[in-house]
């Protein structure tokens, strides 16, 4: 059975510890992008808009940025933000110009969608020369647990994080989306791509740990009927995901960088005219190459983005009135309060 559509509900309890351990990846790997004052922005699958809200004080209040789900219920238009509600699975469909745009993020939710391959196309579509484009996905890796209560424990840990990979893989997840975006930006002609793979160690109790338990939750009566799990199964490992002496390998997560050449030749692979001066150069022969910078700070010697190339024409987004302010959402409220999200989810798992 495929469903070809994202498997979670866009709640609290799911994004606000997805949040928490995956933003920390993904501002690092933003850090890399030489993002400038005034630079337009689209975030794609925004989720509860953390990202989103960060781009927004990076590109500052002369930049925009367009943030685009399905759900856009915990999303907050400003001055500097639009939000639009799409289903992707019909395409970006939005009111932006080809080559209109400085940098596009999307976390978590190609991979969810059959269409996968032909919204990358359109989002690389949507990039001026010289953009950038930042993917991330979690990718399939086999469960580690490094320490259970008891060896009961530790087994049942395993079976349940299979199953829900195993779950979301039938109902239409490509979970090795991620391993193949590289591929098809070096096909697209993309330069300075760059992949990293990471996979930290998760402890009960925690934001990965509470994670799990939620897509255990959200997934029960799915889980039940496809596998040889039981209610009390569910209960336990609720409960496991709670405990600190817990710890076992997160999600595998994969994010790509890539950006736009300069013409269509590639700017960065023209020869240079005999006799001018060569400057320090990085390993994909660009000086300002940030992905080969020892430090991530955001590198200012870039030219400015020409104004023609700026201008992004929204029509009708779910837009505030005279309001600026990039503050406080739902999710800020959920994290204070995820373990007991975790028991809440444990009780319902067992009725």
């Amino acid at each position: 059975m495929t469903t070809t559509a994202y498997q979670f509900r866009n709640a609290p309890a799911q994004l606000g510890p997805l949040q928490q351990v995956l933003d920390p990846i993904t501002r690092h790997d933003l850090a890399k992008i030489p993002i400038r004052p005034g630079w337009r922005a689209l975030d794609v699958g925004a989720g509860a808009g953390s990202i989103t809200r960060h781009l927004a004080d990076t590109v500052g209040p002369t930049g925009a940025v367009i943030a685009v789900d399905l759900d856009t219920g915990l999303l907050d238009p400003t001055n500097i933000i639009d939000v639009y509600r799409r289903d992707l699975r019909h395409g970006l469909d939005l009111p932006i110009a080809p080559g209109s745009l400085d940098l596009i993020h999307a976390r978590c939710v190609l991979e969810h969608l059959d269409n996968r391959t032909d919204l990358l196309r359109q989002m690389t579509a949507l990039l001026r020369p010289g953009g950038w484009l930042a993917v991330g996905e979690i990718v399939y890796s086999r469960p580690v647990i490094h320490r259970a209560p008891a060896d009961d424990d530790g087994d049942l840990i395993h079976r349940v994080i299979h199953a829900i990979l195993d779950i979301l893989s039938d109902g239409g997840t490509d979970l090795d989306w991620g391993n193949r975006v590289h591929a098809h930006l070096l096909d697209a002609g993309m330069t300075h791509v760059h992949s990293l793979t990471r996979a930290d160690t998760w402890t009960g109790g925690g934001p990965g740990c509470l994670l799990l338990a939620d897509n255990a939750h959200q997934l029960h009566d799915r889980l039940l009927p496809a596998t040889d799990l039981e209610d009390a199964d569910l209960t336990r490992f609720g409960e496991l995901m709670t405990d600190p002496g817990v710890a076992l390998r997160g999600y595998q997560f994969t994010s790509t960088l890539a950006r736009k050449p300069e013409s269509p030749l590639g700017a960065e692979q023209r020869p240079k005219p005999p006799g001018r001066s060569r400057q320090p150069q990085g390993r994909n022969g660009d000086s300002n190459d940030p992905l080969r910078r020892e430090t991530g700070q955001t590198d200012l010697r870039t030219a400015a983005t020409p104004q023609a190339t700026r201008k992004v024409t929204a029509i009708s987004p779910i837009r505030s009135q005279g309001t600026s302010r990039v503050g406080r959402t739902p999710i800020d409220t959920a994290n204070a309060s995820c373990a007991s999200r975790a028991r809440q989810m444990t009780t319902l798992s067992a009725r």
